[in-house]
């Protein structure tokens, strides 16, 4: 293998390597041979430079050939060559170190990607969102281009990677670079000093000879970029900086868009509440009116309706960014209860029904009034209805109703199967059917008007259900099923399985005792019910059914066991064929930290409030069960203060009593404790040494009466007839006449507990 050059040629030969001049010279010389090899074997092209720049190379003839001259030593020579052959080497390894960290330098100066990306994304739409998001939130939201959810996870992964690209960000000092180039030029002149040196000789010697001359590189381009690199340095430091400001603002602004968001839910469900309102009213109007031979005004109060509907201010504008999904869909009534479409539901069976009429009366005039089931009215029945045993006259189904005339009739043909089979009945207008149904069987009861004219009018007896269905068991196994049925969904927590249990026409609203059952869910695991059923009684068209129960279920924040008692009168009504809850009376036993159904079940404000504090702190206490046998590890909240007053009034035994569960004086006899005259007679009470305020506990035992005199400060701890603890503090007795007022503070502990912390 060999390399040409303008001056020869370089090759291994053997063992050895040789340099071959145009004389065809060869050098063997070993005092440069290894060194020259070595650069050939590294690099073959560098030894064209070599024979180029220091093409005279002494060896290029034998050491005889140069003795000829007068005064010329070979050996200084080849000295002056080796040294400026070293110079040139050192000068091309600096260069060689100067580039790398010239490369490093660069690399390290450059602003990250991820800073980049946060800057960018901060120019071009986070600053312009900022500026724009108070005149024009809704081109604010588009230029931002990121709902709430979407806009929290960027900021967050550009903080990551920011945080990543801070702790691995090394940057080179460019002053080590300066010094490079400094100790590059030292060794530049140190070469073109050895350069010269070396021609200078072979020159006094070969005067027609051709020398070249020593030109030091340009290393401008080096110092422009140590000096770029420093400034780009400087400005990769501001744009960290400006980033982490970014950061910041984008963080803040994420935290006002959720703050945004729920100001919007909360909007909405107050405007939710007002639409809710009319929305019943319309309902009410129109059960009321159904049977109206012209339903003119009830278009009119639905026209009204509509308009106040649409006239509800919402409680907000524009947002200025995208909704997330789950606001975007309360915002729209997903999942929820579409009252509009309630309100366009009732309307649009209105006007049917209207239709109906005016074809009726147009068309034939036949109407069929007042059509009853065993005098049973079912103008406010929907979907199937269940006829039990007890329903029955003498085991029958008697239908019966009232047409309008029977002017042109021929024949009144029956069908108890919506009209695939009819049987003659007299013609008159008081309409009487009776036959004995099967159970399981489904039965659509309807009329054919058959004129003398030929013509066939159909009448349904009850067109606003599916059927009549007879089912051979007793309202008191229905409603042992259905108690069951709801108990088991609440305890297997399936939301969907108890809401289908809940009547449309759920008294105190279905939706506060479906999302209060839910809440439940969330707050408590492990729950057990034991219902017993006390007494179960039809009165009119709901089924009651009073119980008293034992409970037991996990707080979520403790996970100990927490046991509550209580009583609860159920009642269902009949509905598309099952029993479902129409209304609950006395003791939570779902929906136990909703004040709404707290409020519904007739339990007293103090206990309502006291649920509305529990619900808002996500306190799983139970202030609305009868009894709370184990907390389960729950502290109640600190209890209300509250004042009282009682007056005893002339004549003897002038005594009146004090409720503290209702926080009303009541008559004597009937309260929990009685005031007469300067003391308190009578009452599950005893004196405390504590203040008032200090006293957190109270005693398990030791309740008496009677506590005499009254002095003001004097602190009563006592129990209410439902077993509730409480204090009180005397504020003092004032008597005029043979008449006294007994004023104090008193705070009520309703969960069971001894716990009276104010």
């Amino acid at each position: 293998m060999a390399e040409h050059f303008n001056y020869g040629w370089a090759g291994v030969c053997g063992d050895q390597f040789v340099i071959q001049c145009s004389k065809q010279r060869q050098v063997l010389d070993p005092s440069l041979n290894e060194q020259t090899k070595l650069i050939y074997e590294s690099n073959p092209g560098a030894l064209g430079g070599l024979l180029s720049n220091l093409g005279q190379y002494p060896a290029f003839a034998s050491r005889d050939y140069y003795e000829k001259f007068s005064n010329f030593s070979f050996d200084q020579a080849m000295s002056l060559h080796k040294a400026a052959f070293s110079a040139r080497v050192a000068g091309g390894k600096k260069s060689a170190e100067v580039n790398a960290l010239a490369a490093e330098l660069g690399q390290s100066a450059k602003v990250p990607k991820g800073v980049y990306d946060i800057l960018y994304f901060n120019d071009v739409f986070f600053q312009p969102w900022r500026l724009i998001r108070g005149s024009n939130p809704g081109l604010a939201a588009t230029r931002l281009g990121k709902d709430t959810d979407d806009f929290r996870k960027t900021v967050e992964e550009f903080e990551k990677n920011y945080q990543g690209q801070k702790q691995v960000a090394v940057q080179i000092d460019p002053s080590t670079l300066e010094q490079g180039i400094a100790g590059l030029k030292t060794t530049y002149k140190e070469y073109e000093r050895a350069f010269n040196a070396y021609y200078g000789y072979l020159g006094k010697f070969f005067t027609d000879r051709t020398f070249p001359e020593f030109g030091i590189p340009d290393l401008s381009g080096f110092e422009v970029q140590a000096y770029t690199a420093r400034a780009e340095q400087e400005m990769t430091a501001i744009k960290f900086k400006n980033a982490a400001k970014a950061l910041d603002e984008m963080k803040q602004g994420f935290r006002e868009m959720e703050q945004a968001d729920q100001q919007l839910m909360t909007a909405r469900d107050q405007t939710s509440l007002q639409q809710q309102a009319i929305v019943e009213k319309v309902k009410a109007f129109w059960n009321a009116h159904r049977n109206d031979p012209d339903l003119t005004l009830v278009l009119q109060e639905i026209e009204k309706a509509k308009k106040d509907y649409e006239g509800i201010q919402m409680g907000f504008g524009i947002a200025d960014h995208m909704l997330p999904e789950k606001v975007k869909k309360a915002m729209l009534g997903v999942g929820g209860t579409d009252l509009y479409g309630q309100l366009r539901a009732i309307e649009e069976e209105v006007l049917a029904k209207q239709k109906q009429k005016q074809e009726e009366t147009l068309f034939s005039d036949y109407l069929l009034t007042g059509p009853r089931v065993n005098t049973y009215d079912l103008s406010k029945a929907y979907g199937e209805v269940v006829l039990l045993p007890e329903q029955l006259r003498q085991g029958k189904i008697s239908l019966t109703g009232w047409l309008s005339h029977v002017d042109g009739i021929d024949k009144i043909l029956f069908s108890e199967d919506g009209g695939r089979t009819w049987q003659e009945i007299q013609i008159q207008q008081a309409v009487q059917v009776e036959f004995s149904p099967i159970a399981g069987k489904r039965y659509d009861p309807k009329l054919r008007i058959k004129t003398r004219l030929s013509k066939d009018y159909d009448l349904t007896f009850f067109p606003n259900i599916t059927g009549l269905v007879y089912r051979d068991v007793s309202y008191a196994d229905l409603v042992k099923d259905v108690v069951t049925k709801i108990a088991n969904a609440y305890e297997s927590q399936n939301t969907a399985d108890f809401a289908s249990l809940i009547s449309r026409d759920y008294i105190g609203n279905r939706v506060y005792l479906e999302e209060g059952v839910r809440f439940d869910f969330d707050m408590f695991t492990d729950i057990r019910l034991k219902i017993y059923i006390d007494r179960i009684e039809k009165r009119g068209d709901l089924y009651v059914a009073d119980t008293h129960w034992d409970k037991s279920q996990n707080p979520r924040k403790t996970g100990q066991q927490q046991m509550t008692t209580g009583k609860t009168v159920m009642m269902f009504s009949l509905e598309d064929g099952t029993l479902k809850i129409k209304n609950l009376r006395g003791n939570l036993i779902y929906a136990t930290l909703s004040p709404e159904i707290a409020e519904a079940s007739g339990l007293s404000q103090t206990i309502v409030e006291e649920i509305r504090v529990a619900e808002f702190e996500r306190n799983p206490v139970q202030p609305g069960a009868g009894n709370t046998v184990n907390s389960g590890g729950v502290g109640s909240s600190k209890l209300n203060v509250r004042t009282g007053s009682v007056t005893a009034i002339a004549p003897m035994p002038n005594s009146a009593d004090f409720d503290f569960s209702s926080g009303n004086e009541v008559p004597s006899g009937s309260g929990d404790i009685t005031f007469e005259f300067n003391n308190i007679m009578f009452g599950q009470i005893q004196t405390s040494a504590q203040s008032f305020e200090a006293l957190s506990e109270a005693p398990s035992g030791g309740y008496a009466g009677p506590i005499t005199p009254l002095p003001s400060g004097t602190v009563i701890v006592f129990t209410t007839a439902e077993g509730y603890f409480g204090k009180m503090n005397v504020i003092g007795v004032n008597t005029v006449g043979a008449n006294a007022t007994l004023s104090f503070q008193y705070a009520l502990q309703t969960d069971g507990s001894r716990n009276l912390s104010t």
